[in-house]
């Protein structure tokens, strides 16, 4: 930007130098015919029209400096930006795929607690059965305890006829078919 001013403030006032030199030369013709002065006044002009020249090409090699510059930076900038691009397209790939493999599992997962389910009501409907059975079980081998207690003890019971001891037996009996 700077650059920029510079030469148009450059190229302004050696226009106008031109302009001045030029008339001067008219100036010159009219007023002087001496050829000396008209050279002179010719090889300034050359000489200011040079320095213009050389200002121009000075300015002309920064601004295709800042070009290039800016070619370069541009060029940087779109590597950067394809880089850029091509990570997020592989991040949002895997990305895809942890979705993928967090489904897959959240299935798996839900499959197993339902399996889990299934087994623990299972489990729990073979608990009961298993203590209906034991109760069960258990009711009849006090049954089956009290009639083999009672076939063991009616021969005994029979020789002794007392009526002394049936009450006691009796008692004791009862007392041992109610398991006290």
């Amino acid at each position: 930007m700077s650059g920029q001013l510079c030469l148009r403030g450059v190229m302004c006032g050696q226009l106008r130098l031109c302009g001045v030199l030029h008339g001067q030369l008219r100036l010159c013709g009219v007023q002087s015919t001496s050829d000396e002065e008209m050279e002179e006044a010719r090889k300034q002009v050359e000489v200011e029209t040079a320095e213009v020249i050389v200002c121009l090409q000075d300015e002309l090699s920064l601004l295709q400096q800042e070009v290039q510059d800016s070619n370069t930076k541009e060029m940087e900038t779109r590597d950067r930006m394809m880089l850029l691009q091509t990570e997020m397209k592989v991040l949002e790939d895997n990305l895809d795929l942890k979705v993928k493999d967090n489904t897959t599992l959240t299935e798996m997962l839900e499959d197993r607690e339902n399996r889990l389910r299934k087994l623990t009501e299972e489990w729990e409907l073979l608990t009961c059965e298993i203590e209906y059975i034991l109760a069960g079980g258990q009711d009849a081998l006090k049954d089956a305890t009290a009639r083999r207690n009672q076939e063991l003890l009616q021969p005994k019971l029979q020789l002794l006829n007392c009526p002394t001891y049936e009450k006691e037996i009796s008692s004791c009996l009862s007392l041992q078919e109610n398991g006290i």
